[in-house]
């Protein structure tokens, strides 16, 4: 649930939108947790089921865990400027893990699905893969929603059975 604050923040987001801003900069002033909400606003409106910081074990948290038929995406948001490819290694094993610990405690429950973990950032670069993860600038989310079933082939996926 988005308390009100956060939801005043998502709204003029959205209304930046509406008059013609870019999602990066509809985006750019709302706070880490204020991003995590609206990328779940953004795969609500795509059609997908959305739970937002999930806890997973003592000392892991998934951001948003995302479902829309057989798929999963399991979301780390970084709302961050810019990234250099060392953090990018650490980053992109984390959230292997974190997706892998999902399938260990069954969050699914006997349900056959393919976990995607995704990485979404404020950065304005090109999307890319790293180790087969995407690393989605949210500028680009939409788009890479929309195209995500014609790329399934070079993402790296976890089944869950």
């Amino acid at each position: 649930m988005i308390n009100p604050s956060a939801e005043t923040m998502i709204a003029r987001a959205i209304d930046q939108m509406k008059g013609g801003a870019s999602i990066q900069d509809a985006s750019r002033d709302l706070s880490w947790k204020n991003f995590e909400d609206f990328v779940s606003y953004i795969l609500t409106l795509n059609g997908y089921e959305t739970v937002t910081r999930h806890r997973v074990g003592r000392r892991a948290e998934i951001d948003i865990i995302s479902w829309n038929h057989s798929l999963a995406l399991i979301i780390d948001c970084k709302h961050w400027k810019k990234t250099s490819k060392s953090s990018l290694s650490s980053i992109v094993s984390k959230q292997i893990q974190r997706s892998k610990l999902l399938i260990e405690i069954k969050y699914f429950k006997g349900i056959r699905m393919e976990l995607i973990p995704t990485i979404v950032t404020l950065v304005e670069e090109e999307g890319q893969l790293y180790s087969g993860v995407p690393i989605v600038p949210v500028q680009k989310f939409d788009t890479f929603l929309r195209e995500l079933d014609g790329n399934l082939e070079m993402i790296y996926k976890l089944p869950t059975i």
